[in-house]
């Protein structure tokens, strides 16, 4: 990456990352969302 911006080719900018499944997907979203509710209730705790 050289920083600059420019036209691409879909096809190349999509092999730049990993594939993953409609499952996995929503296991991470889920994942995501815990970390996010623990971090607020850890917030709350501490006030």
């Amino acid at each position: 990456m050289d920083g600059r911006t420019g036209r691409v080719r879909i096809g190349e900018f999509s092999s730049l990352f990993e594939h993953i499944d409609h499952l996995e997907y929503h296991k991470i979203l889920a994942e995501t969302e815990q970390e996010k509710h623990l971090k607020k209730l850890r917030a709350m705790q501490r006030k």
